[in-house]
C-alpha cells in the first residue's frame, strides 16, 4: 500500500515537471511560430502570436519591434508607432530597432505630418523582424 502511494506520488511529481517545463517551451514556440508566419505574409497570426509571447516577456524589446512591423504590415500605423517606441526605450543601442523606426518614422510623417520627430538617420531600405 505506501509503495502504491509512493509510486502515485512520484507520478504526480513527474507530471508537475512535465507542465513546468512544457510553459518555457511555449513562449519560445509562440515567438518562433510568430517569425514563421511573419515570413510567410500572415501577419494576423504573427500578431496573435507575438503578444502571447509579450504577456510571457513583455520587457523583450525584439517581440516589440517585431510586434510593430506586423502592425505596419496590416495598417495599424498608431500601434505600430507606440510598439517602435516601446522598442527603442527598452533597447536604445539595437540598430535594427533604431533602422527600422528611422525608416518607420519618415513614413508616418508623410501620412501624419503632425507627427513631428527629430531622430532620422538614413537606414537600409526595408524593416527587419529579429
Amino acid at each position: 500500500m505506501i509503495m502504491k502511494k509512493c509510486s502515485l506520488l512520484l507520478g504526480v511529481i513527474a507530471l508537475c515537471g512535465i507542465v513546468v517545463s512544457c510553459a518555457g517551451i511555449t513562449e519560445k514556440s509562440d515567438s518562433k511560430f510568430a517569425l514563421e508566419a511573419a515570413r510567410k505574409g500572415l501577419w494576423k497570426e504573427a500578431l496573435f502570436r507575438w503578444k502571447m509571447a509579450l504577456e510571457k516577456d513583455p520587457n523583450n524589446a525584439k517581440l516589440h519591434n517585431n510586434l510593430a512591423v506586423a502592425y505596419e504590415n496590416e495598417g495599424e500605423y498608431d500601434l505600430a508607432l507606440k510598439e517602435y517606441r516601446i522598442a527603442r526605450r527598452l533597447d536604445p543601442g539595437n540598430y535594427n530597432i533604431n533602422n527600422n523606426y528611422n525608416s518607420f518614422l519618415r513614413f508616418y510623417q508623410k501620412l501624419k505630418p503632425e507627427e513631428e520627430e527629430k531622430e532620422t538617420e538614413e537606414p537600409p531600405p526595408g524593416r527587419r523582424i529579429q
